[in-house]
């Protein structure tokens, strides 16, 4: 039997089914002008998710997390890159609109839901049912839960993590086969209920994260439990240029952090070109493509996508196994 240990939003569920809805209305709105423009309609998909995801940077406290209100300058630059990277010949402003105009009205309507969640099921897959919905209990997460509501947080998570097609955006390094443990004092700067190694992460959603160790957001955070910080964030040019920029303002309030962060190493890349020189920074390792693991816990395999660069920067005293 169910024990109850922790409080939640008697709509969460609801909720968040209003957010999958509204969301995934903004991608048909953009698909219906933008998609000649694309292979595959999935580029589209990730178009917002850049956009969402620097729009988390800017705002790392909005109680909000999917519809994030307020003007966010990185995530405007973020989408004319990717209308000039996809020579898309249309004013990327008018996309802006339709994003915002969109989360404006997305919140209004988040704000009107009343229905109280019920009850969820399991699947004779061992998957979960909320109404219509099927959810992957990645990592059997969900089911080694004995709280309720826990699983509720979880359900909404997994839900959450699908319908903004964040997979590869998640993928985590394979710490332990270079001897880390996950009790291993270091903090994961992005990381996620399902995809993080360490016991201390940050990640994108603590409003349902935080009661399963979630510090909150990179963007958020003044002060790291660990002094040592790895960082490997989703590989989108804006977010990773404001990371630089967070690691920067965190070393100079405290230089005894070492943060390790991990980049693609694409040719023409300001703010990893801009780090790698600075003063701080004391190793720097590069990696052809196929000779450093990831591992995507959405899939359940392991691929090593891209070029990467690692770069140390901030206190080189700390002992920091290496890959």
């Amino acid at each position: 039997m169910y024990q109850l240990q922790i409080s939640v939003d008697p709509s969460l569920l609801e909720k968040e089914i209003v957010r999958k809805e509204i969301y995934q209305s903004i991608i048909s709105n953009l698909k219906k002008t933008l998609i000649p423009y694309f292979k595959s309609s999935k580029d589209i998909d990730f178009l917002l998710l850049r956009y969402i995801f620097s729009k988390n940077s800017c705002f790392p406290n909005s109680q909000e997390p999917v519809l994030i209100p307020g003007v966010c300058k990185p995530a405007e630059d973020q989408l004319n890159k990717d209308f000039i990277h996809f020579n898309i010949k249309l004013p990327p402003k008018n996309y802006i609109k339709i994003i915002e105009d969109s989360i404006t009205a997305g919140l209004k309507k988040l704000n009107d839901v009343k229905s109280l969640d019920i009850d969820f099921s399991v699947t004779e897959n061992g998957k979960y049912k909320y109404k219509n919905i099927i959810v992957d209990d990645f990592g059997n997460l969900i089911s080694s839960q004995t709280d309720k509501n826990k699983q509720k947080l979880l359900i909404a998570a997994s839900m959450r993590y699908k319908y903004m097609n964040i997979g590869t955006h998640g993928l985590a390094l394979d710490y332990a086969s270079i001897g880390f443990k996950p009790t291993d004092a270091v903090t994961e700067g992005f990381g996620g209920v399902f995809n993080h190694y360490f016991d201390n992460f940050c990640s994108a959603f603590p409003d349902l994260e935080a009661p399963f160790g979630s510090i909150g957001n990179f963007f958020s955070v003044e002060q790291f439990p660990t002094k040592v910080v790895h960082v490997n964030p989703p590989y989108d040019e804006t977010v990773m240029t404001q990371v630089v920029k967070r690691v920067r303002y965190m070393l100079d309030k405290d230089p005894s952090y070492t943060f390790v962060l991990t980049f693609p190493d694409w040719p023409n890349f300001k703010a990893k070109d801009d780090i790698s020189k600075d003063s701080r920074t004391y190793k720097v390792k590069r990696f052809e493509k196929g000779n450093l693991i990831f591992i995507d816990y959405f899939e359940g395999k392991r691929i090593a996508p891209v070029k990467i660069i690692m770069i140390y920067i901030g206190n080189d005293k700390h002992f920091i196994p290496e890959f």
